[in-house]
């Protein structure tokens, strides 16, 4: 009842497929199209515009995930946002699609096969407002942060050696959030170039 027989890539199971093939003449075998496609976006991901996006988005998903406070705020954030979405759509597909974000996380990807890469990209775009409102000074969301933002670099500080300290703004006195710095707004580049 086998109709298709799957294995890893040709290059490796060349005799393999020849021997399955004279036992099994009626079946039809291919390499796994899933890890061709896998192997591709690997070495999409070893493109320096790949590696600097990678470098960002992924501070910016430890910076949320590291840290209780900021990480409470942007789930408050994503369930404000995609619930003010739900109530405004017109569809059953749109509201049920609404409320499935509702508590959306940021993605952290364990290697960079099988597209975990531009899925941790897809998800940031998909949060775009909810951080952009978490960050923003102009917003009581964005004014928690940046007080839990602070407190939670003093913490990295007091443990951190000299050269890894996190330097302050001589303008304001406050510590540079650099996550804020590049996804902070919805005109910073990060988001046109993901």
């Amino acid at each position: 009842s086998i109709i298709v027989g799957i294995l890893d890539t040709p290059s490796a199971n060349r005799k393999a497929w020849r021997l399955l093939m004279e036992v099994f003449p009626t079946q039809y075998w291919q390499g796994c199209m899933a890890h061709e496609v896998s192997l591709f976006m690997n070495d999409i991901c070893k493109l320096p515009r790949s590696k600097s996006l990678y470098k960002k988005a992924r501070a910016l998903v430890k910076w949320f995930r590291g840290h209780g406070a900021l990480a409470k705020l942007l789930a408050a954030a994503v369930k404000a946002h995609f619930s003010a979405l739900q109530i405004s759509a017109t569809t059953a597909e749109e509201k049920s699609a609404f409320a499935n974000k509702m508590n959306m996380t940021l993605y952290t990807p364990g290697d960079t096969r099988m597209l975990t890469v531009f899925k941790m990209f897809m998800r940031i775009l998909v949060m775009h407002d909810a951080l952009v409102n978490t960050m923003s000074e102009t917003t009581e969301l964005g004014k928690e942060y940046q007080v839990a933002a602070q407190k939670a670099i003093q913490g990295y500080n007091s443990t951190a050696k000299a050269d890894k300290k996190i330097k302050k703004r001589a303008s304001t006195g406050e510590f540079i959030d650099a996550n804020k710095d590049i996804f902070g707004s919805e005109s910073y580049q990060a988001y046109s170039e993901l």
